[in-house]
């Protein structure tokens, strides 16, 4: 699994991280005695409740990409990816990605015979180039 995140959304995940951490100490990352140590300390300085306002204020997006790789944490049987960018590179390559859905539709239309318009032509040509 891979999630592609900027630098601030990363630095969303790394807090939602740490709140697990506190949430469940026997189970994230439970074989690193000097991370667990920090843990312990960074609790009994109450960033416990620091981090589970942060974490309520954060987008459901966020969330929802924390949960997709947490488990990576607690078993380490998975392999998970996450793939930071800068936000000008994330808007461009959900540009792209939205540019190749479009070919790929147009190309469907194209396999079913149906009528495509010199437009959609002219975008599956540039998608093509591109790619």
């Amino acid at each position: 699994m891979r999630i592609n995140v900027d630098s601030n959304e990363f630095a969303d995940i790394v807090a939602s991280f740490l709140f697990d951490k506190l949430l469940y100490p026997d189970k994230v990352v439970a074989n690193n005695d000097l991370f667990n140590d920090f843990m312990e300390k960074m609790n009994g300085k109450g960033a416990k409740s620091i981090l589970m306002q942060y974490y309520l204020n954060l987008s459901t997006d966020t969330r929802v990409n924390y949960k997709r790789i947490k488990d990576v944490f607690k078993d380490g049987n998975k392999t998970h990816e996450i793939r930071i960018s800068s936000e000008e590179q994330k808007e461009n390559e959900k540009e792209k990605s939205g540019l190749v859905r479009k070919a790929v539709k147009i190309v469907k239309k194209l396999l079913k015979k149906e009528e495509v318009s010199i437009e959609e032509l002219n975008l599956l040509l540039e998608t093509i180039e591109e790619e």
